[in-house]
């Protein structure tokens, strides 16, 4: 697990990718919006530092040598590591480009991580913009660099705000009883 000099001295940004060869997981436009959003900076100001989880294959390692921001790369993860990592992360990345329902992003709000997603699937229900995390246009590589920078730049105190109210959200959103609620809204809502 990476070290607490980096989580004090940069923002980190969980990565659950899981198969980084399989295309609806988005890792080819979360990579490119990576190459863009550290293209606009210099290495002074790059803030972020990755952690991408999942089972990576040998050419895109090659692609890691690309990357001047600071990760770390782990392979599938136990419970317990998994939630130390969410435990020192400071946002999420979703880059999925075709989940209805992308477990990942429950479960790190739930962690108080706002995420960001592209908009696909529940990310549109569950997302409020700016609020608990960030909804890009699907496949939007730009879009994407853009809300890394953002987060570059984000003032500690605003990224406090995020955490607290995602944290807040998702306690009171992902309650099983709220989660029938909002699902028997929306079958009413297609009748």
């Amino acid at each position: 697990i990476i070290g607490k000099d980096i989580v004090k001295q940069k923002k980190v940004i969980i990565c659950p990718i899981q198969k980084f060869d399989e295309p609806r997981k988005g890792w080819n436009y979360l990579y490119y919006s990576i190459m863009d959003y550290q293209n606009q900076l210099s290495d002074n100001e790059i803030n972020i530092h990755f952690l991408f989880i999942g089972k990576i294959e040998k050419h895109h390692k090659e692609l890691f040598k690309n990357f001047r921001v600071s990760y770390n790369f782990y392979d599938y993860l136990n419970r317990k590591s998994l939630e130390e990592l969410y435990s020192i992360s400071d946002f999420g990345v979703v880059p999925s480009i075709q989940e209805w329902a992308a477990i990942s992003t429950n479960e790190m709000m739930t962690f108080g991580l706002p995420v960001i997603n592209f908009k696909t699937g529940s990310s549109k229900n569950i997302i409020i913009d700016g609020k608990n995390g960030f909804i890009v246009d699907l496949k939007n590589v730009y879009e994407l660099s853009e809300k890394l920078k953002f987060i570059n730049y984000m003032e500690n105190s605003k990224m406090d705000d995020m955490k607290l109210f995602t944290k807040n959200f998702a306690f009171n959103s992902f309650q099983p009883t709220q989660f029938k609620k909002k699902l028997l809204q929306l079958h009413e809502n297609k009748n």
